[in-house]
């Protein structure tokens, strides 16, 4: 991850960040905050810097571009969502992420370094299509690590299949999915690693091929597995820990932290000159068998003349049809 610059404002250094990593599918903005100062009579936490380091090495793994905000207060991290939502991403980008570890409370607020409270709704709010219209195609990924209320969620033995809890109901925002470390009023935990739900998604979305919603269905059953231990108690009530992480999903498809993913458009100078190779070797052959010269089609012709020179051609490799397609769309091909 690039140092952050001394002095820049959050719109500046997301700036700074992309042009940075040209080649980046994505961005993810991670806050987390310790409130080692104790604001508000909060308890300091050591696990959301733990997450931060994580979650920084997990995303730049993937090529993502990585902006860390460490102790934020409530009006930085506003300032930092801001920035990330705003910013104009090219077309490569295939996700936004934002991570948050650290203090909530019920309603629906997590709480800056400062003590002071800040909406999830807010957040997740600068980020829909009307306040973001550039990015409204970009699927974005919420991961909030963080206690959503006092209550420690009970316990109880229901047989295979029992229903036992009913899902938080929120209004619906396209293209994104919000997941909580736990249920709507209720304590989330951390563990020496991290955040106990946190640690988990991280390490599935650096190790696994699955989408995103799969790897948190994944996390909910391990987080369920760890809670049977009966050691595994709140160390202020001693009461048995049950944590249940919750997903709000309005996707339009699977979404996929993969590094593959950037073979589609890793690099478009080297991708339209190895397709422009082919093009001409095709239509050389095309013209010969013809016995015409060779063929060119102009700009304002459109893609007739293309097609009739493919035509009957055998395309090297699956996917340059697809190229070619990606690339006439965005005036990539000098035709």
């Amino acid at each position: 991850m690039a140092e952050a610059a001394v002095g820049l404002s959050p719109k500046d250094e997301v700036e700074r960040l992309v042009s940075s990593k040209p080649d980046a599918l994505g961005i993810a903005l991670i806050i987390a905050n310790d409130y080692q100062n104790q604001p508000n009579n909060l308890r300091y936490i050591a696990g959301p810097h733990k997450d931060a380091t994580k979650a920084v090495s997990v995303f730049e793994s993937l090529g993502t571009v990585v902006y860390k905000v460490l102790n934020a207060t409530a009006e930085e991290m506003r300032r930092s969502c801001q920035a990330v939502a705003q910013f104009h991403y090219n077309r490569k980008f295939q996700w936004i992420v934002v991570v948050f570890s650290g203090h909530g409370k019920a309603d629906g607020v997590i709480l800056g370094q400062d003590g002071n409270p800040i909406g999830v709704q807010l957040i997740v709010s600068l980020f829909q299509p009307e306040c973001s219209v550039q990015n409204a195609c970009i699927p974005k990924i919420f991961l909030f690590d963080m206690c959503r209320g006092e209550e420690i969620l009970g316990s109880v033995l229901v047989p295979r299949g029992g229903s036992i809890i009913k899902p938080e109901v929120l209004p619906k925002i396209g293209n994104m999915l919000i997941a909580f470390s736990t249920l709507s009023n209720t304590r989330a935990f951390e563990s020496e690693e991290g955040g106990v739900w946190l640690s988990r998604v991280l390490k599935h979305i650096g190790q696994d091929e699955n989408s995103i919603c799969d790897i948190l269905n994944d996390v909910n059953k391990e987080v369920n597995e760890a809670y049977q231990d009966p050691n595994y108690k709140d160390a202020g009530t001693g009461k048995q820990a049950v944590q249940q992480p919750e997903q709000i999903s309005t996707l339009h498809g699977n979404v996929y932290f993969l590094k593959e993913a950037k073979s589609r458009f890793f690099n478009q100078e080297e991708e339209m000159m190895e397709t422009q190779d082919q093009l001409q070797e095709m239509s050389l052959e095309a013209a010969a068998k013809m016995g015409n010269g060779p063929t060119t089609v102009s700009r304002n012709s459109g893609n007739s003349r293309l097609n009739k020179s493919l035509s009957g051609h055998k395309l090297k490799g699956p996917s340059l049809y697809h190229k070619i397609h990606h690339l006439l769309l965005f005036n990539l091909l000098p035709f």
